[in-house]
């Protein structure tokens, strides 16, 4: 459990800054086999749990993202999302991110998006 919110902390710290360009989160991101992938992970369960808190606190009480999302399962969806709509780069990392979600699990975005 300590090790899974410390992953969750590191992940909304992450998710919080926009320090990366959005080719540097691709970089990031794409499957590396050294690493295991485990920044990517803790970003992307960062934004899950930052995007079900919002919505728990700002929104209706409910959000479509599921409570047990886990990093790695976010983090296919980021690459798929990102391979699908290059049109979305020049975007913030976390916007791509969670937009990412909000697709990938069928939740109807803001209407901005």
């Amino acid at each position: 459990m300590k090790k899974f919110l410390l992953v969750a902390a590191i992940g909304i710290a992450l998710a919080s800054t926009q320090a990366h360009a959005s080719s540097r989160l691709r970089e990031l991101c794409k499957d590396h086999p050294l690493t295991g992938d485990q920044w990517c992970n803790a970003y992307m369960a960062g934004v899950a749990h930052g995007l079900i808190v919002g919505e728990h606190f700002w929104g209706r009480g409910e959000t479509c993202v599921p409570n047990n999302v886990d990093g790695e399962q976010a983090r296919v969806m980021l690459n798929a999302f990102m391979t699908q709509h290059p049109d979305v780069l020049n975007e913030p990392d976390a916007a791509i991110a969670a937009r990412a979600l909000l697709q990938g699990f069928g939740c109807q975005p803001p209407s901005r998006y």
